[in-house]
C-alpha cells in the first residue's frame, strides 16, 4: 500500500493509493508482405510470388498467409499458404484466355511476436511485354550511307517471365514500303543493345 503525504496551508493530508497491479506489455515487430506476381510469355499462367518479412528485413518463417487471387473473367482463387524458411511461397494460378486484368491481395493475420500486414497488387496482362525505345542519330538517315549506330533499349515489363538479356533486336527501315534489315544486334542484361 503507498502513503502519499501532501502539505497544504499548514495542514497535513494523508491519501492512500490503492495497491498498483503489474499488467504485461506485448511488443509485437513490424512486418512487410511483398508481392511479386509473374505472368507467363503466353499469358496463361500466373505465378505469385510472397515475401513476409520483418521491419528490419529478415525473413519469418512458418506463419500462414492468406492470398487470393481475382480476375474480370471469373478467376477465383483463395490460398492459405505458409511461408518458409526464406519467408517465401508461391502460389500458381491458370488465366483463361479472357483473364486480362487481376487483382492480387495477400494478408497475415498477426500472431504474439509478429504484426499484422497486407499488400495489394493489380496485374494487367495485355500491358506489352516487350517494349523498345530507339536512340538514332540525329542527322538523316540514307540506306546508301555509311551505317548509323543505333542503342535501343528493351524492357521487358514489371510482370513477364521473360529477360531482356538475350533478346534479339533487329532495327528495320521502311523506305517507299520497301522493309530492310539494317542492323542486329542483342540486348544485354540491363535490356541495352547497340546495333
Amino acid at each position: 500500500m503507498r502513503v502519499l503525504w501532501a502539505l497544504w496551508s499548514g495542514a497535513v493530508f494523508i491519501f492512500v493509493a490503492p495497491p498498483s497491479s503489474a499488467f504485461p506489455i506485448r511488443v509485437s515487430t513490424a512486418t512487410e508482405l511483398v508481392l511479386e506476381p509473374t505472368v507467363s510469355p503466353d499469358r496463361r499462367d500466373l505465378a505469385l510470388s510472397v515475401h513476409l518479412k520483418d521491419d528490419g528485413g529478415a525473413p519469418v518463417e512458418g506463419r500462414d498467409l492468406a492470398v487470393t487471387i481475382v480476375g474480370t473473367a471469373g478467376l477465383s482463387l483463395s490460398r492459405l499458404v505458409r511461408t518458409d524458411a526464406n519467408g517465401d511461397c508461391v502460389v500458381r494460378a491458370h488465366l483463361g484466355p479472357q483473364e486480362y486484368a487481376l487483382a492480387v491481395d495477400a494478408a497475415f493475420a498477426g500472431d504474439e511476436h509478429f504484426a499484422a500486414a497486407a499488400a495489394h497488387a493489380e496485374v494487367n496482362t495485355v500491358e506489352p511485354f516487350v517494349t523498345v525505345e530507339l536512340s538514332a542519330p540525329p542527322s538523316a538517315l540514307s540506306l546508301s550511307a555509311p551505317p548509323p549506330s543505333f542503342h535501343v533499349r528493351v524492357d521487358t515489363g514489371r510482370v513477364a517471365a521473360l529477360s531482356s538479356t538475350g533478346l534479339a533486336v533487329d532495327v528495320v527501315a521502311v523506305e517507299a514500303g520497301e522493309r530492310r534489315v539494317v542492323g542486329v544486334g542483342v540486348a544485354d542484361a540491363t535490356g541495352l543493345a547497340r546495333v
